[in-house]
Order: C-alpha cells, then sequence, then structure tokens
C-alpha cells in the first residue's frame, strides 16, 4: 500500500507540472495579440487542452487514450455534465477570441489580462479533469482518498 501511494504522489506530481507548464503556454501563446490570427491561435490553444487532457490520462494509467475510451470515460463523468462541459468550453473558447480583440486595444495591460483568462480557463478545465482521473486510478487500485495534512515526499526524478 505504501508504494502505491508513493507512486501516486508521484503521479500527481508530475499531473500537476503539465497542467503548470501547459496552463502557462498557453497564458504566454495568447498574451501578445496576432492580427488576423485570432481564431487560428484560440483552435492552437484548444488543440493543447485536449492534449493535456490525453496527458494526464496517460500519466495515471501509461496507456494512449482513444477516442473511443474518452467517451467512455465521458460516460462515466455522467454524459450530460461532459455535454455540458463541451458546450461551455466552446462558449468560453469564443469568448476568449471576443476578449482578445477587444484587450488589444489596451495594450499591454490587455494582453496581460488576455493571457490570464485563457491560462486560468486551461487551469481550471485541466484541474476538473486531473481530478477525475485521479479518482478513477485511486477506485482502479483500492486506494482510499487521504484525509487530513498529505504529505508529498518526492524524490528526484
Amino acid at each position: 500500500m505504501e508504494e502505491n501511494l508513493l507512486t501516486l504522489q508521484r503521479k500527481r506530481w508530475k499531473a500537476a507540472k503539465s497542467i503548470f507548464w501547459v496552463s502557462l503556454g498557453v497564458g504566454s501563446a495568447t498574451a501578445v495579440p496576432a492580427p488576423a490570427f485570432g481564431l487560428i491561435k484560440q483552435l492552437g490553444v484548444t488543440v493543447m487542452d485536449v492534449r493535456l487532457l490525453w496527458e494526464l490520462y496517460e500519466i495515471y494509467f501509461q496507456q494512449k487514450l482513444s477516442l473511443e475510451n474518452f467517451w467512455e470515460l465521458a460516460k462515466k463523468a455522467g454524459i450530460a455534465t461532459s455535454v455540458a462541459g463541451v458546450l461551455t468550453f466552446a462558449v468560453v473558447k469564443i469568448s476568449n477570441s471576443i476578449a482578445e480583440i477587444l484587450t488589444k486595444w489596451a495594450g499591454p495591460f490587455g494582453w496581460a489580462i488576455n493571457a490570464i483568462v485563457n491560462g486560468s480557463t486551461t487551469l481550471t478545465m485541466a484541474c476538473a479533469w486531473w481530478f477525475f482521473v485521479d479518482k478513477l486510478y485511486r477506485d482502479k487500485n483500492g486506494i482510499e482518498a487521504e484525509t487530513g495534512n498529505a504529505e508529498w515526499k518526492i524524490e528526484n526524478e
């Protein structure tokens, strides 16, 4: 059991690092305006976001997530919730594109706001998926949820 917990802690640490770096990358990529490329940039950000979901799954289960498996997981999460999440995500991304156009007029201050909005959208979506995948992994391996203060003892990887 102790080894399972250590393995879980390593997976969590690796997932947290991935989420951090991708969120930072998304924020950075969307910070500076690119005239006439707003929609293309948002498409690229969306691809990065979806790739992060796949990566989080691979971190926990050491196997590629197929589209078929993704939809199976979506059913487990609740299909209504999944559809609502996808629609909300699409609306947020479209809103981000519109916000980017508006923040161009505010100069560097507007660019910073745009970066924060886009990075936090990625962060929120990734954390929700991370918690879901973490629970799947714990259930599959019979690991109980921790209570109280968790100690993360991660040696250099």
